[in-house]
């Protein structure tokens, strides 16, 4: 009887999703059939996503389901991207040299481009909702004990990833001839760090070993004092080591807002009050790390590096929707512009191989192509920006599977990464959760941002990465035992044994 009771919750939820998905397809297409124009499509699909963003948080009792964070960042790249735009009458798919004048051509291709937004959006709904699983528990999440980490190991383990990472950028610091010369070196990180970059990724082991014992801590486990200050210490070394990657992507979505989703799932959950402020301090480090890393590096000898921090903060919609962080509208413009016009031909997935190849050494193969599709876009159509160094703008996941398939590679690939989410999403909200689970969940949920911003080679292979990683330290720090003899599982597996006896 219980699992008859599942599955009809799973068909009612289903059917109200169902139900749900389809006001949303039908807010979507109105606006493209009635031919309206950019502004009005973009606040119909604001409206939208405030509608599922809804839905979500009543469906899951979590406001911040990645589904309502994914639903965000399309706020911000699109929505909030296309009425700048129009705002300032200037787009540029990279510097601003390489922009032009909004016309009435553009504008009307621009208002194309969100429609095909807003069916990207669509698909991405659809995909999560309808492989969804019924929340079988409520936050703060409790941790099976059948898996814990060794304090031990974890211990030596941290200590050891410690010097790596220190080490590792210690030597880039040298090589660059001071940290003042390195860090003004960040602002281009393709020059400054060519054949090198690869270097940067010693800190990757250091932030998953951090993850576990900030899990293990909150999770309410015995932690013990050495532990704690440990755990501290790596921290601070991990937002530092964040921070001299030259991403400010590595430190607020790569490790802060991974270290807030521990918080939120296992200790304390936020409420609207609690996610409006912690946006906002993002926001806030966002702006000044972007002009003490980037603004300061371009500007004359002796100037004070603090006006650029209070000039971002005095214009703070021309510093986010006029940065490179929101330029994946702007390259999807041009790309819908080629692709539809059949000026430039679909790649037929191209831009994908270069994925396969990632692992094949340079020295092994010279002629290796370099890079996916954000090199594949710049080099193509905006070379003068691309250059000698080869600098990357960002052609984004809507972009790039609409260069190779067009309508159907956007349908096909955000279908199944909302039923990717979503899978990875219901392993925490069943009733047996491991401090396994919200590990994985928190290293993934720092790829939210890039997966939709970036493409898929510079994404792909980090998560191949990132898991790879993730399953040596799990192997080396995290204690398996067996199920308690009164136990759910334990009964399981003693039912199994005398049934194949």
């Amino acid at each position: 009887m219980p699992a008859l009771a599942d599955v009809s919750a799973m068909a009612r939820q289903r059917l109200w999703l169902l139900g749900s998905g389809l006001m949303v397809l039908v807010a979507i297409l109105v606006p493209h059939i009635a031919t309206w124009s950019t502004r009005p499509r973009a606040y119909t699909l604001l409206a939208t996503i405030a509608f599922v963003c809804v839905v979500e948080t009543r469906r899951a009792r979590d406001i911040l389901s990645p589904l309502n964070l994914l639903s965000a960042i399309f706020a911000f790249l699109y929505v909030a991207k296309a009425n700048y735009i129009l705002d300032t009458g200037f787009t540029s798919p990279a510097a601003t040299a390489d922009g032009q004048i909004v016309s009435a051509a553009i504008e009307s291709e621009l208002a194309g481009v969100m429609t095909l937004v807003g069916v990207a959006y669509w698909c991405l709904v659809m995909g999560f909702w309808l492989f969804a699983r019924p929340v079988a528990n409520r936050l703060p999440l409790n941790l099976t004990r059948s898996a814990s980490v060794n304090s031990t190991r974890w211990a030596w383990w941290t200590v050891l990833s410690m010097g790596l990472a220190l080490g590792g950028y210690g030597w880039l610091i040298v090589r660059a001839g001071g940290i003042i010369a390195y860090i003004d070196g960040l602002a281009l990180r393709s020059s400054s760090l060519e054949g090198v970059s690869f270097v940067t990724l010693s800190g990757v082991p250091l932030l998953v070993l951090t993850f576990y014992g900030v899990a293990h801590w909150l999770s309410g486990q015995h932690t013990p004092t050495s532990m704690r200050v440990l755990t501290i210490i790596a921290i601070v070394i991990a937002l530092t080591t964040a921070t001299l990657s030259g991403g400010r992507a590595a430190i607020i979505t790569g490790t802060l807002l991974p270290l807030m989703l521990l918080i939120h799932y296992l200790r304390r959950p936020f409420g609207l009050g609690g996610v409006l402020a912690a946006g906002a301090a993002g926001f806030a480090l966002l702006l000044t790390l972007g002009a003490l890393l980037r603004d300061r590096t371009f500007a004359a000898p002796g100037a004070d590096a603090w006006s650029f921090v209070v000039a971002r903060f005095n214009d703070v919609t021309a510093s986010t929707l006029g940065g490179v962080e929101a330029v994946p509208l702007d390259t999807l413009l041009v790309t819908y512009r080629e692709i539809s016009s059949g000026s430039t031909p679909l790649q037929l997935g191209q831009t994908y191989e270069p994925i396969f190849t990632w692992l094949i050494p340079r020295a092994v193969w010279p002629d290796k192509p370099a890079g996916g599709g954000n090199a594949w876009f710049t080099s193509e159509f905006v070379p003068r920006f691309y250059g000698p160094n080869q600098v990357e703008t960002s052609i984004s996941a809507i972009g790039e599977s609409f260069a190779n398939f067009g309508w159907i590679g956007v349908l096909v690939v955000f279908f199944i990464l909302g039923i990717v989410l979503t899978r990875l999403y219901s392993r925490l909200r069943t009733t047996i959760v491991s401090i396994d689970g919200i590990v994985v969940y928190a290293l993934m949920a720092s790829y939210f941002f890039p997966v939709i911003r970036g493409d898929a080679y510079h994404n792909v292979t980090s998560v191949v990465f990132m898991l790879a990683v993730w399953a040596a330290i799990r192997f080396l720090v995290v204690a398996r035992m067996a199920p308690p003899e009164g136990s759910a599982r334990g009964l399981q597996g003693r039912v199994r044994a005398v049934q194949r006896g």
